[in-house]
């Protein structure tokens, strides 16, 4: 068999709603987050974005996220894509950290809709990822490392 035979052979293999499936469904959630990100911080000139990628793994696949760091003086904030389906009813789930803070960030099935919820401290209590959430949630972990 030919590489152009195993290639098209495992392409036309690769079952719809599969891992390959779930991973693209789930770049393209973590993606529109960073841009949404970026927009609604962009306007603050005290901060600096920075583009990266992450190295995840889902069923066995490898694959490359977009993350961003998000920089004030010496505080740093890094928002990345943690897995994919971690709980049922969840497409995946990124994180937002600062220090030793931590929130989660839960994309619906849709790959739209996202939700929140406090790690550390512990807060179960779950609220939908607002613009005006994502400044106040980025304030809140600035300020608890503020010096």
């Amino acid at each position: 068999m030919a590489l152009r035979e195993f290639l098209e052979h495992q392409r036309a293999g690769a079952p719809e709603g599969g891992p390959r499936s779930k991973i693209t469904a789930w770049k393209a959630a973590v993606s529109a987050l960073n841009a949404r990100f970026k927009n609604i911080l962009g306007k603050f000139a005290q901060l600096r974005l920075i583009d990266w990628s992450v190295l995840r793994d889902h069923a066995g696949i490898r694959y490359n996220a977009d993350a961003l760091t998000i920089e004030f003086d010496e505080n740093v904030i890094t928002l990345e894509p943690n897995a994919i389906e971690p709980e049922a009813g969840i497409l995946g789930r990124a994180s937002l950290n600062c220090g030793v803070r931590e929130i989660h960030l839960d994309c619906g099935l849709d790959g739209e809709l996202w939700r929140y919820h406090w790690v550390i401290p512990h807060d179960p209590a779950s609220a939908e990822l607002s613009d005006e959430a994502i400044e106040r949630l980025v304030e809140e972990l600035l300020k608890s490392t503020a010096k």
